[in-house]
């Protein structure tokens, strides 16, 4: 196994880390933007998840639409965030330079990374709304979430690299998972280690507020750009003129 994507992965990190400050910003917001407009989430380890069901069914029109708008937002800004951490890798490791052109299209990649997370969304809040009343709408949500994440985690670095659209991404990105799933393996412990870390040490602090926001700030800042920057350079790994 070739394992240089961790060389190239730092590299690129560390000669661009305040382009990849920047962009992170919007890691930040995705993330907030569910907390501030009371949407039925929470936030864990940088992550957000659905916590049941019985509130959709509870929340009357207007805190639906409210949870739905909130929802399509964070989805933009994470899509955001990904294709500039993507769009990095890829005029750090190829010779395609950010053209005018490139930059003009930039929303072409943003919508199709949006209309990947919709999808994936919609999935989940499926899954979770299916199994109201069942009392494992929870864990059912879990094992949603577990199943179908390594089918979805090389497509954004698919669309942005090789300029694919949406169901091609997927196929391509699967394909790649299953043939590199060593990679991913990596990936899911180097991940899980640096979010317990990060989450262990703010759980240090006393005051569950400020640990809880210290802990979404460092995860979206620095912690969750560098684990999409590691899956892009680790996608990209796959052309063999650039090992």
């Amino acid at each position: 196994m070739d394992y240089r994507f961790w060389n190239y992965s730092l590299k690129v990190y560390r000669s661009n880390f305040k382009l990849f400050l920047f962009f992170s910003i919007a890691f930040l917001i995705a993330f907030l933007i569910p907390l501030f407009a009371s949407v039925p989430a929470y936030s864990d380890l940088g992550s957000i998840y659905l916590r049941s069901s019985s509130v959709y069914f509870g929340s009357s029109i207007l805190g639906f639409i409210v949870i739905i708008i909130s929802t399509l937002f964070s989805l933009l800004f994470l899509s955001f965030a990904i294709v500039s951490i993507n769009l990095i890798v890829k005029q750090q490791r190829t010779s395609v330079k950010l053209s005018s052109k490139m930059l003009k299209g930039i929303e072409v990649y943003i919508s199709r990374v949006f209309v990947l997370l919709l999808i994936f969304t919609f999935v989940i809040m499926g899954v979770n709304l299916s199994m109201y009343g069942s009392g494992f709408d929870g864990i059912a949500t879990a094992v949603a979430i577990l199943i179908l994440t390594p089918f979805f985690i090389y497509t954004p670095s698919s669309i942005v690299i090789e300029d694919r659209k949406v169901i091609n991404a997927i196929l391509f990105g699967s394909r790649f998972l299953f043939k590199k799933f060593g990679y991913f393996l990596i990936f899911l412990v180097f991940g899980i280690v640096s979010l317990s870390v990060v989450g262990f040490v703010f759980d240090l602090i006393p005051n569950p507020v400020i640990s809880g926001y210290m802990q979404l700030i460092v995860d979206s800042l620095f912690v969750l750009p560098f684990l999409v920057l590691l899956l892009s350079e680790m996608y990209i790994s796959k052309f063999a003129m650039l090992k």
